[in-house]
């Protein structure tokens, strides 16, 4: 059994402080006052399973790395998250995405492109998992340590959207959510998946270099920086020097979506926050936003919000 001090010790090095117990996981935060929420349990001896949830949250730095002959089985449930890696590369798991590794990368800090993160990760610890455990597993026809070696071999193993695992592992509701018992038969049934699974049919892991993804991020300030205005893929791409084919990818891979949707999206919520906060009409919150056509933005609000501009704003006040 690794126990709370373990448990602890590990989350101590990543960042966070315990704060408390709650329906038998505990319960850490972020050390420096960051909103990051994460509740940890021993669902078997030698196995975690740690649930993420951020909200509000940009970046964070890990102080230093763990290196634990760990089976580590990770799924993205909402967000993204980016890791910013030693060698000054960058890869994302992206929403509905499910990773195996046996050799964590190596990660200096943790960002979240969206400001939101949820997921699950199990931690199965091949030297503290004792026979009581392992024949558990047995009786559900998992060989652990024959799991272990077959994804020992690839180091990394990446899915996107894989309908079994979306099936097992994506949908909980609020009474699952810290449920010890619910981890246990959903872990056991991932355990059975991936014991057969063919390795082979697997999604790249796409590292990217920090100036590329510098540059995005800098191209997302600047569109953001005056919502009025309106600029071409073309003239984004020359202005800042990047093919559109690289500008295009790469945004859609750390935001999660188009550009063109992304701020459609950004647009929205912030004349959300206008139609509350200011006195503005509609006319001119529609103006501020690049919207010269009143009619169209309502439209779009209404497509996004379920209701119009104006009711939205009634509703609120």
């Amino acid at each position: 059994m690794l126990g709370l001090d373990f448990i602890i010790n590990v989350m101590d090095i990543k960042g966070l402080r315990f704060v408390g117990e709650e329906n038998k996981f505990y319960k850490f935060t972020g050390k420096n006052g960051e909103k990051l929420d994460m509740y940890c349990a021993e669902i078997f001896d030698g196995v975690l399973v740690a649930i993420t949830d951020y909200e509000d949250v940009v970046s964070y730095i890990s102080p230093e790395e763990i290196y634990i002959e760990n089976l580590n089985l990770s799924y993205c449930l909402e967000g993204r998250i980016e890791w910013g890696l030693k060698d000054n590369r960058y890869t994302y798991l992206s929403k509905k995405s499910f990773m195996v590794d046996t050799c964590p990368l190596s990660v200096q800090s943790y960002s979240f492109p969206m400001k939101k993160f949820k997921g699950i990760t199990y931690m199965i610890s091949i030297n503290n998992i004792n026979e009581h455990t392992k024949n558990i597993f047995s009786l559900f026809g998992v060989d652990i340590l024959e799991i272990y070696e077959k994804f020992k071999i690839h180091k990394t193993y990446m899915k996107r959207d894989n309908p079994r695992i979306n099936e097992i592992l994506y949908g909980f509701n609020s009474h699952d959510f810290l449920n010890v018992n619910t981890y246990r038969i959903k872990l056991i049934e991932i355990l059975n998946y991936i014991q057969n699974l063919d390795t082979s049919e697997k999604d790249v892991l796409t590292y990217y270099k920090s100036s590329q993804v510098k540059k995005v991020k800098d191209i997302r300030s600047f569109l953001i920086g005056d919502l009025s205005k309106r600029y071409t893929i073309e003239f984004i791409s020359e202005k800042f020097n990047i093919s559109m084919t690289t500008l295009k990818k790469l945004f859609k891979e750390i935001y999660g979506m188009p550009i063109n949707s992304y701020l459609i999206d950004y647009k929205i919520n912030e004349a959300e926050i206008l139609l509350k906060e200011s006195e503005k009409s509609i006319t001119e919150i529609a103006n501020l936003l690049g919207y010269s056509n009143v009619s169209k933005f309502s439209k779009i609000f209404k497509d996004m919000k379920g209701c119009s501009p104006s009711k939205f704003r009634n509703m609120r006040r």
